[in-house]
């Protein structure tokens, strides 16, 4: 795709100078983005299938217990008696810097190949880059990739690195981040401090940037909120309100998608949301589960008056038709 907007064509000059990864970043990527299977034989032969080394267990429970890290290598393993001998995994690997005033999140796909008794064998290869300037506007450059009956990872590795529609789903399952990364100070600025909070960086640096809530969120450490405005749910004026009395009272949601519901039922039972007693419970889950409960008591009656009410209109209905049929006349409901 040619670059069109002004900062697809900065975007996409910077791209074109980037340096490839580094060994110690690919290094990072084999030992982490992946938990590697130990093969363990009837006889109890451990053999590590990152490395090679093989070693001699001890019993089938302690083994899958125990060993946890590889003793050469120090990866870590899942112990596994079996008498398969390849393994092949795929993980996406991330890498976080910064490149002329612009935050870039370079995207790797790394693939494993293990074979046992054989050190693995890797490849890694950049698939796509996520470019935020300081003022929140994004651009990605990426490679092709085939996306029939839905798989999104099927990239075609020898097409070159282009601009491509940033709504295209770009935000991958990212399994490791590389622990050296270089942040905008407006990021830093904004809250962030190197704990990603299992958010994705793009998702998390785009909220902040962009968003004023979204970074006193971040800031007051209401990760739970945080977390679910920016993926499940749209920020409006009276969660805003409610959230701002939980911060004033110090109090930090544990779920934000409860919490969310939680505030709903209080406003729908017509209870005084702008008061920190019911906003900030001690019990988050006993109070929305008490609510529910009473929401539930509420539709079902609901339900039973308007079961009740179409009896009576079917039971009206079918006295008028019998009466119309048999020629007989009613006088307030009272047939004569």
């Amino acid at each position: 795709m040619k670059p069109r907007t002004k900062i697809q064509q900065v975007v996409a000059r910077l791209s074109a100078h980037l340096r490839p990864i580094t060994p110690a970043q690919a290094e990072y990527a084999q030992r982490n983005c992946f938990r590697y299977i130990a093969r363990r034989t009837a006889k109890g032969v451990i053999t590590c299938t990152h490395c090679g080394a093989s070693w001699q267990g001890t019993s089938h429970l302690s083994d899958s217990v125990c060993e946890s890290h590889c003793p050469k290598c120090g990866v870590e393993i899942e112990v596994r008696t079996t008498r398969c001998r390849v393994y092949k995994s795929s993980a996406y690997y991330a890498v976080v810097t910064t490149c002329k005033g612009f935050q870039l999140i370079r995207n790797y796909q790394v693939r494993a190949y293990c074979r046992v008794g054989s050190p693995a064998q890797f490849s890694i290869d950049e698939v796509a880059q996520r470019w935020i300037d300081a003022e929140g506007k994004t651009a990605v450059i990426a490679r092709q990739r085939g996306m029939l009956f839905g798989y999104y990872d099927q990239w075609v590795l020898s097409s070159p690195m282009e601009i491509r529609h940033d709504k295209a789903g770009y935000n991958l399952p990212i399994e490791c981040i590389y622990s050296h990364s270089r942040i905008l100070p407006k990021i830093r600025r904004n809250g962030f401090t190197g704990d990603y909070h299992n958010i994705h960086p793009y998702m998390l640096f785009s909220a902040i940037l962009t968003d004023s809530r979204m970074e006193t969120l971040l800031k007051a450490h209401q990760i739970a909120l945080l977390k679910h405005f920016i993926y499940r749910h749209k920020m409006s004026d009276i969660y805003w309100s409610a959230i701002k009395i939980c911060i004033r009272n110090g109090y930090e949601v544990s779920d934000g998608t409860i919490w969310c519901d939680y505030i709903d039922l209080l406003q729908h039972f017509g209870a005084d949301i702008h008061n920190a007693k019911y906003v900030c419970p001690d019990d988050l889950t006993k109070a929305h589960d008490m609510l529910v409960a009473r929401r539930r008591r509420e539709i079902e009656r609901e339900q039973a008056e308007k079961r009740r009410q179409r009896a009576l209109q079917d039971e009206q209905e079918f006295l008028a038709l019998k009466g119309k049929f048999f020629g007989l006349v009613f006088t307030d409901g009272n047939l004569s």
